[in-house]
């Protein structure tokens, strides 16, 4: 079955978001060697290491679930789908053009088409019995030209 052109449009833009959570968390990292490095106030160094190390996990869990996705969607991976999904329900809650990205990735994954591509069944069960209904009419041509 041939890939779904969403779907891959879907994949590169978690991948490309993978991207941006790479350089985020090594903005990240950098932050938080500064911020322990360069203060004299040890207990005021230990909660901004805290704070940013909490940012840095953020970042990091949202870059492997992105590549995951992405990767996932590319291999028509049905777990592949489902983290998408998954990243999908998390942008709701974001900036407004983020809830429009996620809200059409759910719309989109969760429908059955896409859905069969993931399990390599036909399209749906229309196209199935279109498949059916034309070959046994090639069968009734065929015999009728005999």
């Amino acid at each position: 079955m041939k890939k779904p052109d969403g779907v891959i449009v879907i994949a590169i833009y978690y991948l490309v978001l993978a991207l941006v959570f790479l350089i985020g968390s090594c903005a990240v990292l950098l932050t938080l060697v500064t911020a322990v490095t360069s203060t004299y106030d040890r207990v005021g160094a230990m909660w901004a290491a805290f704070g940013i190390g909490i940012g840095l996990l953020f970042c990091l869990i949202l870059l492997v679930g992105s590549v995951m996705a992405g990767w996932g969607l590319l291999t028509l991976k049905n777990w592949g789908r489902w983290s998408a999904i998954i990243l999908g329900a998390m942008q709701l809650l974001g900036f407004p053009i983020f809830t429009v990205i996620g809200g059409f990735i759910i719309y989109y994954l969760l429908r059955e088409d896409v859905a069969a591509a993931f399990n390599g069944e036909p399209a749906s069960k229309l196209a199935a019995d279109v498949e059916e209904v034309v070959a046994e009419v090639e069968e009734a041509t065929e015999d009728a030209a005999e």
